[in-house]
């Protein structure tokens, strides 16, 4: 009997098979700053399921303006969690933003950013980035989005 510890080669994430157990949560402030764990955390689940580099940074950098998109009208006691799910080749990140100021969507436009608002050149850079996307109005005080990805045959 060996008593040599599994390979990690051996875990079916490693195979890209994903499922409920593979799933990753994670907590924090919706504090600008802290949107590097994010990204950070995306670049660690994506190569997980053998995203190449470049799918890798194109999710890093989604997540990064997914945040941003929500956390419109954060306040200090917000809380963003993203939850990321990987099934059948396809990743999926979704986003909550709590005590988020009601009122605030984020439309006016920025003469810094060409007259679009940082929601808007938010939603711009996702389109270009993933398969799908999506950021809803915050309601109750909460503001969701989600960003899915699909894994690029090898060579494509």
């Amino acid at each position: 009997m060996s008593t040599d510890p599994p390979s990690p080669l051996a875990h079916p994430a490693r195979r890209g098979v994903g499922g409920p157990g593979s799933d990753v949560e994670i907590s924090m402030s919706a504090d600008p700053e802290m949107h590097v764990l994010a990204r950070l955390t995306a670049s660690a689940y994506a190569s997980r399921f053998d995203f190449d580099l470049d799918d890798i940074e194109d999710l890093r950098l989604a997540v990064g303006e997914l945040c941003i998109a929500c956390s419109a009208g954060a306040t200090a006691a917000s809380r963003l969690t993203l939850r990321f799910a990987y099934h059948l080749s396809s990743l999926r990140v979704e986003c909550t933003v709590t005590a988020v100021a009601s009122g605030v969507d984020d439309d006016a436009g920025n003469p810094l950013l060409g007259g679009l608002s940082p929601g808007e050149l938010s939603r711009r850079i996702l389109a270009e980035l993933v398969d799908a996307y999506r950021v809803e109005p915050a309601a109750a005080g909460v503001r969701r989005g989600s960003i899915e990805m699909r894994r690029r045959a090898a060579g494509s």
